[in-house]
């Protein structure tokens, strides 16, 4: 077993590996990969930012959640109708003499139509102007600065 590992070692295998750019006559030879693309923000002091999330959350768990009215979608006929609230389906609606004329791959175009048009009356799941993207856009952005900058005699 000992003959075998030396020798996957030795033949370099991790050079190999998909997930990793190695550039062996580099002075680091595992290179970082290119990091994604983050949301916009600004870099801003993280006590301060902290203090906002934090706000942000109290502000959320004070505010009463009211229940989702349920959205409807239907087909082009109207044979079939799909009902969503927040926390799913609610009730699913196939007029039983205009099945019994269809195909199923007829019943389940109408039902994928019914569901898409029903997920397209949903409402946003963040309010509008509560700041949420913002603000995680701003934390993005600070943490990506305080673990790309070097340390500045031990504080950040």
């Amino acid at each position: 077993m000992r003959t075998w590992t030396t020798a996957v070692d030795d033949d370099g295998w991790w050079r190999r590996r998909t997930d990793l750019q190695v550039d062996p006559d580099a002075e680091e030879p595992f290179a970082r990969r290119p990091q994604p693309q983050l949301p916009a923000g600004q870099v801003r002091d993280s006590g301060e930012l902290a203090e906002e999330a934090l706000e942000l959350l109290h502000t959320a768990q004070r505010t009463p959640a009211k229940p989702a009215t349920p959205v409807e979608g239907r087909n082009d006929s109207q044979h079939v109708a799909v009902q969503l609230s927040s926390a799913g389906l609610v009730a699913c609606t196939i007029d039983p003499e205009w099945a019994q004329r269809q195909e199923g791959s007829s019943i389940s175009a109408a039902l994928a139509t019914a569901l898409q048009r029903a997920i397209a009356k949903r409402p946003a799941s963040t309010p509008i102007g509560s700041g949420a993207d913002e603000l995680i856009g701003d934390a993005l952005a600070t943490l990506t600065s305080l673990t790309s900058s070097p340390l500045h005699g031990g504080n950040r």
